[in-house]
């Protein structure tokens, strides 16, 4: 049984103890697990680049990420049987078809029939589909007038590795077109591919011409970049085509004699080249695993930079970030078409391309944009993804990190320009993985017609890995990121390598993984109560520090008995099983006995056997282990932190609004003819009516401070915090609806359920006095004939002793009805 969730079409086929824990094997990974449950290590088939044996019982498994893992044995006979199983399913040769691509699409397809996948975003069609150049005529503004869409390629027969549709000169008719493709090597004639809506030049790509050792013409493939020079505004088709060749001027020299070459500006015309001097794929490949035995092995801190300097990882890093600086600078400042080509131009060429339009222009740093990229320039042009992932196990000359490199680019541009790119550093290194992992079938072929000619033989399609990575997926979405202005659309990357970063997060894994080669920082890490997590401590749940460590074994005996069979929200659910009051602090760090240590070894290792839920969090829904970006998880919180305050705001806003129209709508009744003298009272001749403003505000302004005219407990006064909602209409109190005391019952109600105001008489003085609905209506009744509500500016109105007609007279005088008080006498009528 594995000790996290199986994948869709996943199972079990071999498992075994080792010194320092567990190694399972299914179809898709391989997944380790040390002895304390505290690190977990998953690897997909597809990813192993080669198996190695160390000693007599180490076996290191190297990853096409960078990444190395040690796995020991518990006997020299162990070791040689798993040796041979993980190098028969993963170095052996094969075929697509015996890809996990296919087993978990079936699998998956069949699940989403009868319920919604929490982490697959599957709408339209779930297969990989082909760019359109229409869409990028359109959006470029291509002027049909010079330019247009040849679909000459329709069935590959122009080329079979060129995508269906492409770009040319109008002025290039079909028949031409595939003339001037018997001038380039595999067919692969030049191609716009974007276009500088400034300036109107544009960028093509291309393989490299047939010259040879004898210098050939081909006048066809001439014509095409006359009609490119011939395409641009007046005054720009006199400038030169910058032609930049993505290898050295001695490799392209040498070229020669397999019938390549480089273009000679006596037959191409008002052209110029640059020759970049990129390394090809057997220098990215080597400097890749330089890299690798780098970062896995031991090394002296002395004198590490020193030794990655000297894997020219970053150099070369460097070198094609400035060679697409030095495209995009031709085409947006000095106003000049470029042609980019290397020899096949499927490795460097699309490199280069793609790099400079994702500079150039913002549209490809978002999420949609960066998959029209990958599709357009990666797959549809022909990149050799089966060979150059080794996915056949075919040629090992032919595999290398090509597309890994660029990645790599595109992290560090993002690492300059954190807000530029809506997509966050967990999609790249994501979208790095499943290159490799084989669970998605994007990636598996070497051209489109290679993937057309599979699909026929096939009854099944492979899922998209856009289904995973897209914008539905928050964890794939740049909290910070920000829409260009007119002036930043351009990125301007500083280029040398002091400003280079490593990609930690890719070559070398989470801290998770990372203890996999080191479990005796697990082991410790454990008994002294730290647990296999890699987030921050606030996400966790944690140890009571007082515990004994008997208890602290209690606990893991109850979780190794627990299960994790549902994914939650992308993710695999967390237990809640442990929630005690401390923290997992490492201030004051118990120290453990020797007999306690032992006890707390002996149950951990029960976590190797069954279902682990503490390291079943670690992974994220597609298997692999989750990637941590402290950035982006410290900028949710505070945007939701924000995001909160700004509803509570908008709330108190609403409720104000509500409130103020309550008021105005009881004082537009109130003033109305027939209620006017009950609502305002007899205004003086001299004083005039009232406005709005100043009776909102005598109403208002009046608060529970005034309670100090009544002694306390003489009505029943209540305290303040007696009740936290209004007594009469139930609304609770807030900021803009203040809690206010009836001066006559001393309960509590909100403002509008104590608009009315009494006159009362209190140490020989009138004044008005704030009293509730009831206690209103009560004296109403009370008042008998035509009560009115009386405030601080009326004189009083009182009946006569014989027809009860209201009339004026001076507050000395007795009033017509007394209400008892306890501070004083209240008047009304």
């Amino acid at each position: 049984m594995l000790p996290v969730e199986e994948m869709y079409g996943e199972s079990l086929e071999a498992s075994t103890d080792t010194v320092n824990g567990r190694i399972y094997l299914t179809q898709y990974r391989i997944i380790i697990v040390d002895r304390v449950g505290t690190a977990i290590a998953t690897i997909p088939l597809l990813t192993v680049d080669s198996i190695e044996t160390r000693d007599i019982l180490i076996l290191q498994i190297n990853c096409k990420n960078g990444r190395v893992f040690k796995v020991t044995a518990e006997n020299s006979e162990v070791a040689c049987e798993w040796f041979k199983k993980l190098m028969q399913k993963t170095c052996s040769q094969r075929s697509v078809n015996d890809v996990f691509a296919w087993r978990f699409a079936k699998f998956a397809k069949q699940n989403l029939k009868q319920h919604s996948s929490c982490w697959l975003k599957l709408h339209g069609s779930c297969s990989d589909i082909e760019s359109s150049a229409s869409d990028d005529f359109e959006r470029l503004g291509f002027s049909p007038d010079h330019w247009r869409i040849s679909d000459a390629n329709a069935n590959f027969e122009l080329c079979e590795t060129y995508p269906k549709t492409v770009i040319v000169p109008k002025g290039l008719t079909d028949d031409e077109l595939r003339a001037a493709s018997e001038g380039r090597f595999l067919n692969r004639f030049p191609a716009v591919v974007w276009r500088c809506k400034e300036k109107e030049t544009v960028l093509l790509r291309s393989s490299q011409p047939r010259v040879g050792l004898f210098s050939y013409r081909y006048p066809q493939d001439e014509r095409i970049l006359e009609c490119v020079r011939n395409a641009l505004p007046e005054g720009q088709s006199s400038s030169t085509l910058l032609i930049i060749d993505a290898r050295s001027y001695t490799a392209a020299f040498a070229n020669r004699a397999k019938g390549g070459g480089f273009e000679s500006a006596e037959y191409y015309r008002q052209t110029e080249v640059q020759f970049m001097g990129l390394p090809n794929i057997h220098n990215i490949r080597y400097s890749f695993n330089q890299l690798r035995s780098l970062l896995s092995g031991p090394h002296d801190q002395a004198t590490f930079l020193q030794s990655l300097q000297t894997t020219q990882w970053l150099h070369y890093v460097t070198s094609l970030i400035d060679a697409a600086q030095q495209c995009v600078a031709a085409l947006i400042d000095d106003g000049r078409s470029v042609l980019v080509h290397c020899s096949d131009g499927w490795d460097r060429t699309t490199q280069i391309v793609s790099l400079a339009k994702l500079i150039a222009d913002p549209y490809y740093r978002t999420i949609a944009g960066f998959m029209c990229l990958i599709r357009r320039e990666w797959i549809d042009f022909g990149h050799k993804f089966g060979d150059r992932t080794g996915v056949r196990n075919a040629d090992p000359n032919e595999r290398s990190p090509v597309f890994l490199q660029w990645l790599d680019c595109v992290y560090q541009l993002q690492h300059q320009f954190p807000t530029a790119f809506q997509f966050t550093r967990t999609f790249l290194t994501k979208l790095a993985q499943h290159c490799y992992s084989g669970m998605f079938g994007t990636f598996l072929w070497n051209s489109l017609s290679e993937r057309r000619k599979a699909n026929r033989t096939s009854d099944e399609e492979t899922l998209s890995v856009w289904c995973y990575l897209n914008e539905r997926n928050p964890q794939f979405v740049n909290v910070v990121y920000e829409e260009p202005r007119k002036s930043m659309r351009r990125l301007r990357p500083a280029i040398g390598v002091e400003h280079i970063v490593l990609w930690n997060d890719l070559y070398m894994g989470p801290a998770v993984e990372q203890r996999i080669n080191a479990p005796e920082n697990a082991q410790n890490s454990i008994l002294m109560g730290l647990g296999a997590s890699q987030h921050s401590e606030a996400d966790r749940c944690s140890l009571n520090r007082t515990h004994s460590a008997e208890s602290l074994s209690n606990i893991d005996a109850a979780m190794c008995q627990s299960t994790c069979n549902q994914p939650h929200g992308g993710s695999y659910a967390p237990p809640h099983a442990l929630s005690t009051r401390s923290s997992l602090s490492t201030d004051v760090e118990p120290r453990l006995d020797e007999n306690d240590q032992s006890a707390s070894v002996s149950t951990l290792k029960q976590y190797q056997r069954g279902r682990n839920p503490h390291i079943a969090r670690e992974l994220d829904a597609d298997g692999l282990t989750k990637m941590v970006d402290v950035f982006q998880d410290k900028a949710r919180r505070k945007i939701n932190e924000y995001e909160k305050k700004i509803r509570n705001l908008e709330q108190r806003l609403s409720n104000m609004e509500k409130e103020r129209k309550r008021y105005t709508s009881g004082l537009s009744a109130d003033l109305s003819p027939q209620n006017a003298s009950r609502s305002l009272g007899d205004e003086s001749s001299e004083s005039g009516p009232r406005s709005f403003d100043s009776t909102l505000s005598s109403i208002s302004m009046i608060d529970k401070d005034d309670a100090s005219d009544i002694s306390e407990g003489s009505k029943g006064w209540m305290v303040d915090g007696a009740s936290q909602n209004c007594m009469s209409c139930q609304q609770p109190f807030l900021i803009n609806n203040r809690r206010h005391h009836c001066r006559n019952c001393g309960k509590l109600f909100c403002g509008t359920c104590t608009s009315f105001t009494y006159h009362r008489v209190q140490d020989s003085k009138g004044e008005q006095a704030r009293v509730c609905v009831e206690c209103y209506s009560s004296m109403s009744r009370a008042a008998g004939a035509n009560p009115v509500m009386l405030n601080s500016s009326a004189p009083l109105p009182t009946p006569t002793a014989h027809n009860h007609t209201p009339t004026h007279k001076s507050p000395s005088q007795p009033p017509a009805f007394f209400i008892g008080s306890a501070n004083g006498q209240t008047v009304f009528g």
